[in-house]
């Protein structure tokens, strides 16, 4: 039996099943960061990412996805496609680390640090002063 065969899931993962999908219409429109349990499929996924997660993260393109529970994937990735130059991908997953027992309690890497923009229609209603140059 595949896992998507089991039905619901923990955090939706594995989601996709005839009678079952997770609330992901929900995700607002403008929503800046996303925080979720799993990845997106194809970003910092170690091949195990979600295609309904990512239709979801392409209609709503935020600036961050982050997410962990695939530790073997950490990685910070950039979006390609309809998220390139919009979406950054962070699998934060820190237990266990490279050459470490799976589900291991060493943390295995340093913490991602993001920073994130407020977006364009956003900052022209900022006061003047409190308006920042764009980054790079």
């Amino acid at each position: 039996m595949r896992p998507s065969d089991r039905g619901p899931q923990a955090f939706y993962w594995p989601v996709e099943t005839k009678h079952f999908a997770p609330p992901y219409g929900l995700i607002p429109e403008g929503t800046d960061i996303l925080a979720c349990h799993g990845p997106a499929a194809g970003y910092a996924d170690g091949g195990m990412g979600c295609t309904y997660l990512l239709e979801h993260v392409e209609r709503v393109r935020p600036q961050a996805v982050v997410c962990g529970h695939i530790h073997e994937a950490h990685g910070v990735c950039a979006g390609r496609g309809l998220l390139a130059d919009v979406t950054t991908f962070v699998n934060a997953a820190n237990a266990g680390g490279r050459g470490a027992k799976r589900h291991s309690r060493t943390l295995g890497w340093k913490p991602v640090v993001l920073e994130v923009w407020a977006r364009q229609e956003e900052r022209s209603a900022l006061p003047l002063a409190s308006q920042s140059a764009e980054p790079g």
